[in-house]
């Protein structure tokens, strides 16, 4: 049962008494009772919770513990190069997997070790960006693939490798052709 708890009509002897509260440590006693005697046993329960705080690069991010989702990450500021903390509350003492995912970016694991009563502390969470040309422009010069950046009126700019772009003129380009990703 749940405590305070009174257990009558126990004959003499010893026994072994455990005390588990979810979220604390589980605590055994030994209890002796003589013959016509009562005994009071206080069982002081330690708290075995941590929390874990999360900071992605990009923002949005997807937050998984243990198999579980807590979220996305989110930022006030449109411009940040990192999310503000999502914070997980009441996390069991001992090794986890936390997972974030992103579309467009590579899945980051890592195994965090939560302390009872303490905070571990992952801000700088970069995501890997997947580079998927997704578009292919052709012009005289030739052909060029790549990510999509921009189209303006007189100009299309592409990611032809990580971090390179090129820009081409609406004039010399022949044909804009997209790419579907398989899936």
């Amino acid at each position: 049962g749940r405590g305070p708890l009174s257990i009558p009509g126990l004959k003499p002897g010893e026994y072994s008494v455990r005390a588990e509260l979810e979220g604390y440590g589980t605590l055994t006693k030994t209890i002796s009772i003589d013959n016509g005697q009562s005994a009071n046993e206080e069982f002081r329960l330690s708290n075995v919770m941590g929390r874990i705080e999360v900071r992605t690069s990009p923002v949005g991010a997807q937050v998984f513990l243990d198999g579980k989702s807590y979220g996305v990450t989110k930022s006030k500021d449109p411009d940040a190069e990192f999310s503000d903390i999502l914070p997980i509350e009441n996390v069991m003492e001992g090794e986890h997997t936390l997972v974030l995912k992103k579309e467009g970016y590579s899945d980051k694991t890592s195994h965090p070790k939560v302390q009872s009563e303490k905070t571990s502390k992952y801000h700088r969470q970069r995501l890997v960006r997947i580079f998927t040309p997704d578009v292919e422009i052709i012009t005289a010069r030739g052909n060029y693939q790549g990510v999509l950046i921009s189209k303006s009126g007189d100009w299309v700019e592409i990611e032809t490798k990580p971090g390179i772009t090129q820009s081409f003129a609406r004039d010399e380009i022949r044909d804009i052709k997209f790419i579907k990703a398989e899936k």
